[in-house]
């Protein structure tokens, strides 16, 4: 198949682009993996600018693309259906609805998938920092994170000059981990947030105090499954005891 590779600088050119490499997909032509394999990453970097990295939320998204985009609050404006809603959204004084989704949708692309995910609003993030501040200032926070490879334990020294320690296999995101993966602990700002950079993984100091290694569904899905196995282990006893007696006794005959 004879293509060359399309330069992507708007949404036009994305169109273009993805039905090339429907065709390039379809063909047999050897060369053609190649322009593939080149024109997935023009799409890749343009999708990565355009709708940008995962962990931004839905405000954050907007913004980015309204400054790639060259647009204003006043763009924002015309698409929501007023300047007042749109500074309510820049401001996160209020939540995107599913109207104000489809509108963004249908004027500037965007995916709904990038859109839809919950977020914070302003006075959220207010009582978030305020409830921060009063933990801060009556709890202990973590000022050094280790773990511990002779006793196998993760160690938490705390403000208050007291350690708390735990077995990282009991803690959610560390069940499977090698020793070389808890070599690096990072400390949140707040001092509440332990986070593991090569898991991926993160527990809440304020929760570890409470005997919470990790989400209350994840605790509750550890402890049903310590309940099924005492109950298993229990009748498997039960069934021992029985065979040393004999079993079951028979029904009498009628």
């Amino acid at each position: 198949m004879k293509a060359s590779l399309i330069v992507i600088q708007n949404d036009a050119d994305h169109a273009e682009a993805m039905a090339l490499v429907d065709r390039l997909m379809g063909s047999d032509d050897a060369g053609d993996g190649a322009r593939l394999l080149a024109q997935a990453r023009l799409i890749e970097a343009y999708e990565r600018a355009r709708w940008p990295a995962a962990d931004l939320d839905p405000v954050e998204i907007i913004a980015a693309h309204m400054e790639n985009e060259g647009l204003r609050a006043k763009d924002l404006a015309d698409v929501l259906g007023s300047r007042a809603r749109a500074s309510e959204i820049l401001k996160r004084r209020r939540a995107l609805t599913l109207p104000m989704i489809w509108r963004l949708m249908e004027h500037w692309h965007m995916p709904a998938a990038v859109l839809i995910r919950p977020y914070r609003l302003a006075s959220q993030v207010r009582k978030r920092q305020a409830r921060g501040a009063r933990r801060r200032a009556t709890g202990p926070t973590a000022v050094a994170a280790r773990y511990d490879r002779r006793s196998g334990r993760v160690i938490v020294s705390l403000s208050s000059g007291v350690d708390v320690v735990f077995p990282p296999k009991k803690a959610q995101g560390l069940e499977s981990a090698e020793p070389a993966d808890l070599d690096a602990i990072e400390i949140s700002p707040s001092g509440f947030g332990l986070h593991f950079p090569k898991l991926d993984a993160d527990l809440y100091l304020p929760a570890l105090l409470d005997g919470l290694l990790g989400s209350r569904r994840w605790m509750a899905s550890r402890l049903g499954h310590k309940g099924r196995q005492s109950c298993s282990e229990a009748k498997a006893a039960t069934s021992r005891a029985k065979g040393r007696l004999g079993g079951r006794p028979q029904r009498a005959s009628r």
